[in-house]
């Protein structure tokens, strides 16, 4: 199917198309429901409700929530993705996040990178069906367990963003996790690598999860450098407060995972902003961005300095937002967050920063778990090591 918008720029009105989705598809399977939110009787052959669920939008499991309305939400809750979809290819190697070595020896910050076909990747996905949510007074006629994509306008990134939400059932305050994707890569990355293992694996650990775009190449900090670049700032001061606003966010229960970029991203947001994520994982997670110069063989296909500039001229913001330096200066940060980190054992990227990290850790006497599993800095790891991720925040939470 064709992603279409429903809801208009403003986040407010319906489209044309949304409007013709409410009349030709939800109003006559609303009316099937009655007043107490449940059908009635079942629809005859035929009927306008048969046909919506056949050919148009899809409304059923989950299409309705209480709370309120969430915007283009593709993959409803019967069907949040393909669960034989496997990862995406990004720029470089199909199995990584979108890493690829420098070609050439090539050290110049303004180097540009290696691949550039990641959003033609992302343009040309299959969408699957679109799930509409709707204010309603009356309970939904099945469980609204679900995959939202909701559209959020952005002063930090000047310009529309969207961000992804598995709702594992009923909106009642839970434990939420957010998962920060890696270099290359955008927050559909997860439905495509999981499809609806992802969900259940939210119903089962009773969490909502949470998949905001980091930009593939955002770094998950302000930059100053690159304009409409404060991912920061979008995160913590745009996203968080619109979480709160749409559906039941436990403030006070909230953790994050993040592969390699973001694993940089939750551990720094966790120095960054105390107390605000109680648990934090990083798998495979760049720890000091200063090891990424230009004399190292990723530099370019990095690209750090795209946000924070040329490390010659910049070294001390290179060193501000890396979560090595970050915690030898502000160690009591992390006091009540528990950490967990995972690196493969034949990591060429960033196992020997983690080693490193780990010792700071340990020397500072902070509490963490630290594992080396077998692997490289690629999706087989961590297709393996989500799922435990996930477990070990929400016990924690």
């Amino acid at each position: 199917k064709t992603h279409e918008r429903i809801r208009a720029k403003d986040s407010i009105h319906l489209t044309e198309k949304g409007a013709k989705i409410i009349v030709d598809s939800f109003l006559p399977r609303a009316a099937d429901w009655g007043l107490a939110g449940f059908p009635k009787s079942a629809p005859a052959a035929g009927s306008a409700s048969e046909s919506a669920a056949g050919d148009g939008p899809a409304t059923a499991s989950g299409a309705v929530s209480p709370r309120g309305p969430a915007e283009n939400a593709p993959g409803a809750g019967e069907n949040p993705g393909d669960s034989n979809s496997g990862p995406r290819s990004g720029p470089g190697s199909g199995a990584t996040d979108g890493i690829s070595p420098a070609a050439g020896g090539r050290d110049d910050d303004s180097a540009e990178n290696p691949a550039p076909n990641a959003k033609d990747a992302s343009a040309t996905r299959a969408e699957p069906p679109f799930s509409l949510s709707l204010p309603m007074s009356a309970p939904p006629p099945v469980s609204p367990a679900t995959l939202l994509e909701v559209n959020l306008p952005s002063k930090a990134r000047g310009g529309e963003t969207n961000y992804a939400v598995y709702l594992p059932g009923p909106e009642v305050e839970r434990p939420t996790l957010f998962l920060l994707h890696g270099v290359g890569e955008d927050y559909l990355i997860w439905k495509d690598v999981f499809g609806r293992e992802l969900l259940n694996l939210a119903q089962t650990l009773d969490v909502n999860l949470v998949m905001p775009d980091g930009d593939f190449y955002g770094w998950y900090l302000d930059s100053d450098h690159k304009k409409n670049s404060k991912m920061e700032s979008y995160l913590m001061e745009e996203l968080w407060p619109d979480l709160s606003q749409r559906f039941p966010f436990d403030p006070e229960r909230v953790g994050a995972l993040g592969i390699s970029m973001g694993g940089h991203g939750v551990l720094t947001l966790a120095l960054k902003h105390p107390g605000r994520f109680k648990a934090v994982s990083s798998l495979s997670g760049i720890t000091d961005l200063e090891l990424h110069g230009p004399r190292d063989p990723w530099h370019a296909s990095l690209n750090i300095a795209e946000v924070l500039g040329p490390h010659s001229s910049r070294t001390r913001d290179w060193r501000n937002n890396s979560a090595y330096h970050l915690t030898r200066m502000s160690p009591r940060a992390l006091e009540n967050t528990k950490l967990f980190l995972t690196v493969g054992k034949s990591d060429p990227i960033v196992l020997a920063e983690n080693r490193q990290y780990h010792r700071l850790l340990t020397d500072l006497d902070l509490d963490h778990v630290y594992s080396e599993d077998s692997g490289d800095h690629s999706w087989d790891l961590w297709r393996e090591k989500v799922p435990e991720h996930l477990a070990l925040l929400a016990a924690g939470l």
